[in-house]
């Protein structure tokens, strides 16, 4: 456990940081920080949230779920968010994270050292842009985890709401894994109430969770033979979410072919190979 604590206060140990100080406020790492305190700001004056900064303009068509959490949480505690969102919630999203992972791999290969050694492993490892500075001198770094177009586990602490969404990714995994073996409806429910929550939280990570369920249970139906009405329950609960968050012109999947390949091609502070744009 202690192994586990450790990688966790790893993935968050850039926000640990950060703070007010005789100076102001410090962030390190801000990225998304600035928007996430604003909606949250927001969200302490409006529900539903207004969008920062265009007053009377409601916030569609963004997942805030995780600011609605920090939110309620400061008006249940009245400790301020700032503080909230960069120490206390963000390291409860990492060890929510690692213990996922952990319990997962503990499932999966029934050998806790093993578990652990792939816990380690999937926290701690990246990517090989190392290698780029060798290849070409337009690539003047050691490390870069999202040149790929991939973030990766050990970069997400700058986003700690992405900590929390592949922790319910992940849970959803496991509680499927648990039905499995079962066939109990009590699984079905834990599943359904992860869809309902998770759109609101991160909405590529519901379209994950919603890929994995629909793969799984088609498998599930074909070995057995029979339909599964209860298999239906994870995606209608999704459903309430979607329209909560929704607004005009909304569309959950997009069909631009290539597009992570032309993205990571073409962005200056990605792969850039400019002879293929």
């Amino acid at each position: 456990m202690s192994c586990l604590l450790l990688l966790s206060s790893m993935l968050v140990v850039v926000h640990l940081r950060s703070g007010m100080n005789e100076f102001g406020l410090q962030l390190s790492g801000a990225r998304d920080s600035f928007w996430r305190l604003s909606i949250i700001s927001e969200l302490l004056n409006h529900f539903p949230p207004q969008l920062p900064g265009f007053a009377g303009v409601p916030l569609k068509n963004y997942h805030f779920y995780y600011d609605f959490f920090v939110a309620t949480i400061e008006q249940l505690t009245g400790i301020s968010s700032i503080f909230l969102y960069l120490h206390y919630i963000s390291v409860f999203s990492a060890i929510l994270f690692v213990i996922g992972v952990y319990s997962l791999l503990v499932l999966l290969v029934k050998n806790k050292f093993m578990a652990l050694y792939g816990t380690v492993f999937t926290i701690l490892t990246g990517n090989l842009s190392y290698i780029l500075p060798f290849l070409s001198n337009q690539y003047n770094f050691v490390v870069r985890s999202n040149i790929f177009m991939s973030d990766q586990p050990f970069d997400q602490g700058h986003n700690p709401f992405n900590l929390l969404s592949y922790a319910l990714v992940i849970g959803g995994v496991y509680i499927f894994v648990q039905w499995e073996k079962s066939g109990r409806f009590r699984w079905v429910m834990l599943m359904g109430l992860i869809s309902s929550i998770l759109p609101g939280v991160k909405i590529y990570a519901a379209i994950i969770l919603f890929v994995i369920y629909g793969i799984g249970f088609l498998i599930n139906m074909i070995q057995k033979r029979h339909i599964l009405w209860e298999s239906c329950l994870p995606f209608i609960t999704m459903i309430p979410s979607l329209l909560f968050i929704k607004g005009s012109g909304f569309a959950i999947l997009a069909f631009t072919p290539g597009w992570w390949l032309t993205k990571m091609i073409e962005d200056h502070d990605r792969l850039f190979l400019q002879g293929m744009n």
